[in-house]
């Protein structure tokens, strides 16, 4: 009998903790949330401009991860991870890929760094802020994001833009705040595209080196070479030849006229 007692005080005890620790309680539902923004009509004009390539973002630490971040109007220096609410993907993806979604139904040549053929022009972001701030019943969304487009050949910047925008008021509640999101990053790839064609329409077509540095040049069949003496003369080339050489970087084969000199190309 005092065994029985025992037990039955034991379970007694058990039930009491869980019941204080919330065991009872029913976690909330994990939730993934898209940021793809409505696409714009392509522009004939754009496809004329030479290829981007979009670079995989970097962001502030906070904005790493999948969890959205929100915080609250009247505590403006402290930011929590949600813990049940993520985006789908990883943040500096997931707007790099955005931005090649947006510039190719615009009508520009644009893939995601690695995937297909390098590009000379390359458009670099950087995530400063993707919060989602409550104030009581509404909430407003935080998007800071900077952008640029770099020449690969110089790293020299052909463009910039700084866009630290705010949404109006909304409910609070995760999914309308992403709604928020989304209408602030079609706002700004609206005025980053016309930055952009604004860029590139300066900037030439081909892709091709204009000189031989960083050009791999061979014969057809001979292998690589730099330079190679006339077979008819050892004086060195006195003609010019047809030679098939490679662009900088790709393995996308030219034929080109090469005027040789008798210190080679």
């Amino acid at each position: 009998m005092k065994r029985v007692r025992q037990g039955s005080l034991l379970l007694l005890v058990c039930a009491w903790l869980l019941t204080a620790c919330g065991g009872g309680a029913v976690a909330p539902e994990t939730r993934y949330y898209r940021l793809d923004p409505e696409l714009p009509a392509a522009d004939p004009a754009l496809a004329a401009l030479p290829a981007v390539v979009v670079e995989r973002f970097t962001a502030s630490p906070l904005y790493r991860g999948r969890e959205l971040v929100h915080g609250e109007a009247d505590r403006p220096l402290a930011l929590v991870r949600h813990h049940y609410h993520y985006w789908h993907e990883a943040p500096p993806l997931m707007l790099a890929r955005a931005q090649v979604h947006w510039l190719r139904a615009a009508g520009l040549e644009a893939r995601l760094a690695g995937e297909g053929a390098p590009a000379r022009y390359r458009v670099q972001g950087h995530i400063a802020a993707l919060d989602q701030i409550y104030d009581g019943a509404q909430a407003r969304a935080h998007l800071h994001l900077q952008l640029r487009l770099v020449d690969s050949r110089s790293d020299r910047v052909l463009a910039r833009a700084d866009y630290d925008r705010w949404s109006s008021p909304v409910p609070a509640r995760a999914y309308d705040t992403v709604a928020a999101f989304r209408s602030l990053l079609a706002e700004i790839h609206a005025d980053w595209q016309r930055r952009l064609a604004e860029a590139l329409a300066r900037m030439p077509r081909a892709d091709l080196e204009t000189s031989i540095s960083g050009l791999h040049f061979e014969e057809a069949g001979n292998g690589p070479i730099s330079w190679r003496l006339d077979p008819w003369s050892k004086q060195g080339m006195t003609a010019p030849v047809w030679c098939r050489w490679r662009i900088a970087g790709t393995g996308w084969p030219v034929w080109a006229r090469a005027a040789p000199t008798r210190n080679g190309f």
